[in-house]
């Protein structure tokens, strides 16, 4: 697979847009992904409206700023995200995306809750149906930070999230779309994206939100493409 650097022709980031993915690390092959690439520089973004701001983490910051080159849906329902097996060997801070975190998944789902936590990528949670049940499989989808000042194609994907929710000017804490009781329909939704095995947490519980869990490590980050859906 191909992986392009991140300063995007302007022709080449409105094709990304429309549907296509991009990277942020200059050419490596598959193979090379396996080895542990150099961490990711944070870069303040000088604005400071939510579409605007950059990602501010550390936790495996390079492989979490990577778009998929993928154009072949591999993964199509939360489930078959949220199941796959745990990366062996385990990956560093500085691991680059490897295996099936290579690959691209797409689905509709429902926004149950959304955040905006300190590193600046929004949080989503989604579900299967359209309320939560005991049936329901879920998963942590993340809208990443931009990389850079420059970059168009990670703050179209945080436009794109921010006119779903309403277009709020600030976000403090989970937002409950399904209400905080957790009994309310979510958004309909379709998202694409790279699975991401996620060192930092095993689940996710919003208690706020009707006590919604999410499955494993396993989640969507960064999302490429978020539409609603009919």
């Amino acid at each position: 697979m191909t992986i392009f650097t991140k300063s995007l022709s302007a022709t080449l980031a409105l094709a990304l847009v429309a549907g296509c993915v991009t990277a942020r690390r200059t050419a490596e092959s598959e193979d090379e992904d396996d080895v542990p690439v150099a961490a990711f520089a944070k870069i303040k973004c000088t604005g400071t409206a939510l579409a605007d701001l950059c990602y501010d983490g550390k936790t495996r910051a390079d492989a979490k700023e990577t778009m998929v080159t993928a154009t072949a849906v591999t993964y199509t329902t939360i489930q078959s995200v949220t199941g796959l097996n745990d990366l062996k060997p385990r990956p560093t801070e500085t691991s680059g995306r490897v295996g099936a975190e290579q690959k691209l998944a797409q689905f509709d789902a429902y926004l149950y809750a959304y955040t905006k936590p300190s590193d600046n990528d929004f949080h989503l949670i989604l579900g299967d149906t359209a309320t939560p049940t005991a049936q329901t499989h879920m998963i942590n989808v993340e809208v990443a930070g931009r990389p850079d000042d420059n970059d168009t194609v990670f703050k179209a994907v945080r436009t794109s999230f921010l006119a779903i929710v309403g277009n709020p000017k600030s976000i403090s804490g989970y937002q409950c779309i399904i209400g905080k009781d957790g009994k309310g329909k979510g958004i309909k939704v379709n998202v694409s994206g790279g699975p991401f095995f996620d060192t930092s947490h095993a689940s996710i519980t919003v208690k706020s939100c009707g006590a919604l869990l999410t499955v494993k490590r396993w989640e969507i980050h960064p999302v490429t493409s978020i539409s609603t859906a009919p």
